[in-house]
């Protein structure tokens, strides 16, 4: 997967055309790293045929709250954030969990428009 740094940060996001790719395959796992105030606020992002969750990341957290025992290992998932810090710290939980195919999406905002919703 290709990363792409933003403008305003020197954290590394995956390129929107590489979440394009991930979100015409069937069952990627959109995890949102949100609160559920940050949620009510802006919406999220619904993808028909995609899992969507929420759960809690702090931006210093070392582990997500949330069960992905019953998660496939090869599936997509789609970490995005309010900013891109909670998402970075997400997909690096993921990947140290074994998940091989995790995009950080970064920004809620600046995802939802790339991709048109």
């Amino acid at each position: 997967l290709k990363d792409k740094r933003s403008l305003t940060s020197n954290m590394p996001f995956s390129s929107i055309e590489d979440i394009k790719k991930s979100l015409e395959k069937p069952n990627t796992v959109i995890l949102d790293v949100r609160t559920t105030p940050e949620i009510r606020m802006s919406g999220k992002i619904e993808v028909e045929g995609h899992k969507w969750y929420q759960c809690a990341c702090g931006p210093l957290s070392r582990d997500l709250r949330i069960n992905t025992d019953d998660w496939d290992k090869n599936a997509d998932i789609l970490v995005h954030c309010r900013s891109g810090h909670r998402s970075s710290q997400a997909k690096k939980i993921l990947e140290r969990r074994g998940f091989e195919n995790v995009l950080d999406g970064g920004a809620y905002s600046k995802l939802k428009k790339s991709l048109g919703l």
